[in-house]
């Protein structure tokens, strides 16, 4: 399992760097579009799609990293209040309950995913890309955040099977 986690956390990486380029390039284009807009009078119209499809991206690509480091918001004046113990048994079926949503969340983003395949739609915006080649980002980032809930909870497991807790 070590392999695979090592694999795994180097695509996590992997991925926020791509994140990061995609923030960068939707700053900037929307910077130049703003210019050209307002200077220029020549506004572009692929900005617009650039930036929702990039905004896309980022939650997705970015879910599991984010996940990983313990950063999503989370409210815990009641989990502070209880026994590490308890904590520990809260988190794990926390994280399984979030298991079960994105591992649905995964399963039928992949199936639409591959309907959308099948029927080549195209995105109803001024650049027209197929929807399959936007969308794909759901399922797999899905399937990352699952894999890391997965992790997580194991490892909520592991600390409870220790003697000291």
């Amino acid at each position: 399992m070590n392999k695979f986690y090592k694999v795994y956390d180097r695509i996590l990486n992997i991925f926020v760097i791509i994140a990061g380029i995609i923030l960068v390039y939707m700053m900037l284009s929307v910077c130049w579009d703003v210019v050209m807009r307002y200077a220029f009078n020549r506004p572009s119209l692929w900005v617009v799609d650039v930036a929702a499809f990039g905004q896309l991206f980022l939650c997705f690509l970015v879910a599991a990293w984010v996940l990983k480091l313990n950063g999503h918001v989370k409210i815990d004046l009641i989990l502070n209040a209880l026994s590490p113990r308890a904590q520990l048994w809260l988190n794990a079926s926390m994280y399984i309950i979030a298991l079960i949503v994105f591992l649905v969340i995964t399963i039928f983003s992949a199936q639409t995913e591959w309907v959308l395949y099948k029927t080549q739609f195209h995105v109803n915006a001024v650049t027209r890309p197929l929807k399959y080649i936007i969308y794909f980002i759901i399922p797999l980032g899905s399937l990352l955040v699952c894999i890391q809930l997965f992790r997580l909870s194991i490892d909520c497991f592991k600390k409870l099977k220790e003697p000291h807790r």
